[in-house]
């Protein structure tokens, strides 16, 4: 199966980077921007391809979307032939700026194995959280009907299933992740859980290196020293994005907010000094591009860019303010500068008041850390996590002193305290106007806050090592003569100090080392999984026993809330809420009567009616839902399923097929 998951990585990671890259550079794009944009590319034209197809009444599938992009490819080539620019006897020249963004993608892919890939019990494993129930399911969903569309999302998409939908009705989703899962199981027939695991490792190893380093050359003006001195810290931080894997599994989130880079440098670019306008409206593409991303892969990346730029737009307000050059040049910056804060103020204001995010802004997470913790978790580089990094500490306080002496990366370092301040208000605040006011846009979820402020602190560390490395060549400079001398060694040196200081936390009880062990917590197939090695045996034997494509009953919570996302059980009850006695509203009165009634089957006409015109004759029972229902699935109500956690071997109307230990597959008496 191993052989089957970097098939799958390799695979992505060439669809990702490949036809963008060879498109960007074709309009003209430098080879950076290419790079780094080139993800945004491919995942908006796979996500508008699904809709396209859904739309006009086409099934999705990997070989019309390979199709495409080979077509994409061999147009792009005819191009460049066409107009003399394709060499392809030109020497291959390896620059600094290659040699370092090798040395991401490395550090990258050496963090990912041991923070993702160590952890999993085996390719196939399956973290079985709350929000995954989802994940896995609309993979599936995907796969199963051929419909790969955003705005068309439902566990229940195929033709067969859709008829028998407990709460019917499908909507818009950011489903990314679950497009590129779905072409992976779609291409290689590998399982939902390798190819949502081989996405997850495609991203963290190979995007997020790249994202990061075209990020820092960006904010650092293409200073390529303060870019190489970022690489020791961008997948060396434990919330982000190792938390959102390890931790607190968010997957569409990840492969966001690794994306989030390309919304900030676009924007960046299209604002910049001295661009051609032709170039300007290249830039302008792709922050459209960038902005359409993230309504496939999760949309509050867009409210992260918009709060990372804001102290970016008051500085460029300020440079570009009539008067900004004449006598009172500091009167005119500070006016404009005010002026353009104010407005940000009352478009902040405006979005938590809007109506249609009420529901966003007014949900209520409750705190993790009082506000010194989470001030130290700050400064400490854990975030979430607690404590402090000692190295992270260094290099953070030295950075933000530089950053903010420095007029060209003040805005920046403001970005990071502003981020900074949300998260430390998210995670210490109580249930108040000012975490809602402040974090509402992310849920007032601390850990998402906390990703974030992260990923902001990366280049203000980059700019403490940076500094550390020019005042030790400073001092140096008095008693070696020739720099060239001692500027490679002192560069290395510093870089291994920051990297040895980082990983430091990858051992004993360091903030890495209680992810990676927690994540291997979540992964243990045996053990923390409500849908267990044992329960997976017993349902692929349940379903030898019944015809093929057979619907079964089945009482969610009892763990099988997982089995139609991981194993493909045709099951009735696929959602993990939205039922009358959790949530209210939509549910089917054909469910209802299931659930409360089924027991009754014997006796009640209306039931067997019910059970008959879904086309269910089997139960599948796990046993009783477990007392942890309520906390690891906290839409469980009991009482709310008696008709299903009723039935028993005695129960009239019901015939035991299959069973062992409290496990039960029950034929319905004709």
């Amino acid at each position: 199966m191993w052989t089957s998951f970097f098939v799958c990585v390799a695979a992505l990671v060439a669809v990702l980077f490949v036809p963008g890259y060879a498109f960007l550079r074709c309009v003209g794009l430098d080879k950076t921007i290419s790079l780094g944009f080139s993800p945004v590319v491919c995942i908006v034209l796979f996500c508008f391809l699904g809709c396209a197809l859904h739309e006009v009444g086409s099934a999705s599938s990997s070989i019309a979307y390979v199709a495409v992009l080979v077509a994409l490819c061999i147009g792009v080539a005819c191009v460049k032939v066409g107009s003399g620019g394709l060499d392809l006897s030109a020497e291959i020249v390896f620059s600094s700026a290659t040699k370092i963004l090798a040395l991401y993608v490395v550090f990258g892919v050496v963090a990912a194995s041991y923070m993702f890939l160590l952890p999993l019990d085996g390719p196939g494993s399956a973290v079985q959280t709350y929000d995954n129930v989802h994940q896995f399911g609309l993979i599936r969903s995907f796969a199963d009907s051929g419909i790969w569309c955003s705005f068309h999302t439902t566990l229940y998409l195929d033709p067969a299933s859709s008829v028998i939908d407990p709460i019917p009705g499908s909507g818009y989703y950011p489903a990314a992740f679950h497009l590129l899962a779905a072409f992976l199981v779609d291409m290689f027939g590998c399982g939902v859980n390798v190819s949502a695991n081989a996405v997850l490792f495609a991203f963290t190893a190979f995007v997020l290196p790249v994202e990061t380093f075209v990020f820092l050359r960006v904010l650092c003006n293409g200073d390529l020293t303060s870019t190489l001195f970022g690489m020791p810290f961008f997948a060396a931080l434990p919330s982000f994005p190792w938390l959102l894997v390890d931790y607190w599994p968010l997957y569409p989130n990840i492969i966001s907010m690794v994306l989030l880079p390309t919304l900030i440098v676009s924007f960046i670019k299209v604002l910049a000094d001295g661009l051609p306008l032709r170039v300007r409206c290249g830039y302008a593409t792709l922050f459209v591009l960038s902005l359409l991303c993230t309504v496939f892969t999760q949309p509050n990346s867009a409210f992260s860019a918009a709060v990372f730029l804001i102290p970016f737009v008051v500085y460029r307000s300020a440079q570009v303010a009539p008067g900004c050059r004449g006598s009172n040049a500091c009167i005119a910056k500070s006016i404009a500068g005010g002026l353009c804060l104010f407005a940000c103020a009352a478009v902040w204001v405006a979005l938590v008041n809007a109506p249609f995010l009420q529901g966003v802004i007014n949900f209520y997470w409750h705190s993790i850390f009082d506000w010194t913790q989470a001030v130290i978790s700050v400064f400490g580089m854990t975030m979430l996590s607690g404590g402090i990094i000692p190295v992270g500490f260094l290099v953070l306080l030295i950075g933000l002193v530089s950053g903010l002496l420095d007029s060209r990366t003040r805005w920046f370092t403001c970005s990071f305290l502003l981020v900074s301040s949300i998260y430390v208000v998210a995670a210490s605040a109580g249930d108040v106007w000012l975490k809602h006011f402040l974090s509402g846009f992310w849920y007032t979820d601390p850990y998402r806050v906390g990703a974030f402020a992260s990923l902001c602190a990366v280049p203000i560390a980059a700019l403490g090592a940076k500094t550390i490395y020019r005042a030790v060549l400073g001092a140096l400079s008095h008693f070696v003569r020739n720099e060239r001398w001692s500027k490679r060694p002192l560069r290395i040196g510093v870089l291994s100090l920051c990297l040895l200081g980082m990983l430091g936390s990858g051992l004993g009880d360091g903030p890495l080392a209680s992810l990676e062990g927690n994540a291997a917590m979540l992964n243990n197939q045996a053990g923390y999984a409500p849908y267990d090695a044992a329960k997976r045996d017993f349902s692929q034997r349940a379903v030898a026993l019944v015809p093929e494509g057979e619907l079964l009953l089945n009482e969610p919570y009892d763990g099988s809330l997982f089995a139609y996302g991981i194993d493909g059980l045709n099951l009735y009850y696929r959602h993990m809420s939205g039922y009358d006695g959790a949530d209210g509203g939509w549910e089917s009165a054909d469910s209802e009567a299931i659930r409360l009634h089924a027991c009754d089957v014997a006796v009640d006409k209306d039931v067997r009616q019910d059970l008959d015109d879904l086309g269910i004759r089997y139960v599948l029972k796990f046993g009783e839902a477990p007392e942890w229902s309520s906390s690891v699935f906290p839409d469980y109500v009991r009482g709310d399923w008696d008709g299903i956690e009723s039935i028993k071997d005695d129960t009239p109307g019901f015939s035991v097929v299959l069973a062992e230990g409290n496990m039960r597959l029950y034929e319905i008496d004709r």
